[in-house]
């Protein structure tokens, strides 16, 4: 078993389906209910975080993709 990286991580996966909010997440964004401040609210309700600049590129795909 080898590791990979999160940056790796976050070239591989899909953009259209997968959004690095911070440094340390990489969410699915069709799993995303909901924003909470620079949090968001999972289906499963659990809070990730989003960095204040990425907040605004993450509204806009979100927007853009009638996901909230």
């Amino acid at each position: 078993m080898s590791l990979i990286s999160l940056t790796a991580l976050n070239e591989i996966l899909p953009s259209s389906k997968f959004f690095k909010s911070q440094k340390s997440f990489i969410v699915n964004l069709s799993r995303i209910e909901g924003t909470e401040g620079n949090l968001l609210i999972m289906d499963s309700k659990r809070k990730v975080p989003v960095s204040k600049t990425l907040k605004g590129e993450l509204i806009a795909i979100l927007n853009k993709g009638n996901l909230l």
